[in-house]
């Protein structure tokens, strides 16, 4: 079972045991906690960035999604999940109550200057 497990997740879709792919992954989770630190400092540029990169990202994935199923049925779904966890994202963050939140924060700021 474990065995199975582990070959339906093992892949070539990406080879992260070299320096490069090691390097991207943590500039992109460093760029990761600086957006989401800036977003609930009550950035609203935080906001718009991050929905810029999920839109090319979801845009991608379109064209992805074929070959990643191909390659293995669970990372597709993984991948589908991840899509939609991005957009439930967004759309948490462009409610109304949040717009409300940045605003507050953002009036906030004014007074005490």
């Amino acid at each position: 079972m474990v065995s199975s497990l582990i070959g339906e997740f093992s892949t070539t879709l990406h080879n992260y045991s070299n320096l490069q792919g090691l390097v991207t992954t943590l500039i992109t989770l460093g760029f990761l906690f600086v957006a989401i630190r800036q977003i609930s400092l009550g950035r609203k540029w935080a906001r718009t960035v991050l929905l810029i990169l999920i839109v090319f990202g979801l845009l991608a994935a379109l064209i992805f999604a074929p070959m990643i199923f191909r390659t293995s049925l669970a990372l597709g779904f993984l991948f589908v999940l991840q899509s939609i966890l991005e957009i439930l994202a967004l759309v948490f963050l462009y409610r109304k109550e949040s717009n409300t939140w940045f605003n507050s924060l953002k009036n906030e700021v004014q007074i005490t200057d």
